[in-house]
């Protein structure tokens, strides 16, 4: 593989090497449950051999399992480097703080992947956003995010997704201007509040990493839990535009419906999320909210008419059952007239 990967990067060297413990067919998808078989399987020989012949100067790794085979995986050889998901969300989980001074007392550079947990922590529930307010130190959302991980000496490179220049600048500002051990007791006592305010409200960690995507049969995974998060951070409304416009709006459906729970996803989830179990608990709050919903307020899909938003509920609903295109014909047909006579009466 590592050869494929350099004619395709067109080099003759890697700099860095990573694997990622994530991928099927990687060698260290086993190894992370077992490390002793990286010299069972021969992988620390051809890693050796592949260092001397220069085709590779470090070579790290890429983590989503629990502390204590982190741990043993640290141990199991001379890492130059390795990369971990953790933020104060994920403080106890995955590696967490513990992998975290485990890889630093090695001398291992500690490279952060998902700081800001895939924008959960920028995009944060109201309650939350009040304690970070009432702290008084006027931090956005994203800067105390990254300031938490550069106040650890432990930590080497964070690896944070920006889409502007005003972003760049942001984050190049938070890093050169975070001092080592410069948050109080009092700013961490105001983040455990903060984890405890966004716990209370979301029903499934979902990070939206995507890594249980694609399905076999099209489901939004991350979509359909975000918009089923949104029902309790932010409004029922918001959630079922977020869940129509993302999933069942699509050319091809992409709802949680759609799911004959393979389980394939769940082999893939870093969260360890029971996928299959919380999508037929998200498609049944959908279901309920579809029938239950009546628009106040102009509270309307803005790109539809009037008849198109009051009869969508049940043509998404429709679009679920398995019709004829005769059938389905009849029954569009249906819930039109019947919009229009409920039309009349008011």
């Amino acid at each position: 593989r590592i050869g494929c990967t350099v004619a395709q990067m067109r080099d003759e060297v890697f700099g860095l090497h990573l694997t990622d413990e994530e991928d099927p067919n990687s060698w260290a998808m086993s190894v992370t449950q077992e490390p002793e078989k990286l010299k069972k399987l021969g992988i620390l020989e051809f890693i050796e051999e592949k260092k001397r012949s220069g085709a590779i100067r470090q070579v790290g790794f890429s983590y989503h399992g629990n502390t204590e085979n982190f741990c043993k995986l640290v141990d199991a050889y001379d890492w130059d480097f390795c990369q971990i998901q953790y933020n104060y969300m994920d403080e106890v989980s995955q590696a967490g703080r513990e992998g975290l001074h485990a890889a630093a007392a090695k001398g291992i550079p500690v490279i952060i992947m998902e700081p800001l947990r895939g924008g959960k922590l920028v995009d944060l529930p109201q309650k939350a956003m009040e304690i970070l307010k009432q702290s008084g130190r006027n931090y956005t959302p994203a800067e105390i995010g990254l300031r938490w991980l550069w106040n650890q000496p432990e930590v080497t490179v964070v690896l944070s997704g920006m889409n502007s220049g005003e972003m760049v600048q942001d984050n190049i500002n938070t890093a050169s201007t975070t001092e080592i051990g410069e948050l109080t007791d009092e700013d961490e006592a105001m983040l455990r509040k903060v984890v405890n305010a966004i716990n209370g409200k979301m029903k499934v960690g979902c990070t939206g990493c995507g890594y249980c995507q694609p399905c076999p049969k099209g489901v939004d995974i991350p979509g359909t839990f975000a918009a089923y998060n949104r029902r309790y951070s932010d409004n029922k409304f918001t959630a079922l535009k977020e869940y129509a416009m993302c999933t069942a709006l699509r050319t091809n459906a992409t709802t949680a419906s759609n799911c004959i729970g393979c389980g394939k996803c769940e082999k893939h989830c870093p969260q360890g999320i029971p996928i299959r179990e919380k999508l037929k608990e998200a498609e049944i709050r959908k279901n309920r909210l579809r029938f239950g919903l009546v628009f106040q307020s102009f509270n309307l899909f803005p790109q539809y008419n009037v008849i198109d938003n009051i009869t969508l509920a049940p043509r998404l609903r429709l679009k679920e059952e398995k019709l004829s295109a005769d059938e389905k014909k009849i029954r569009e047909e249906a819930i039109t007239q019947k919009a229009w006579e409920l039309l009349k009466k008011v």
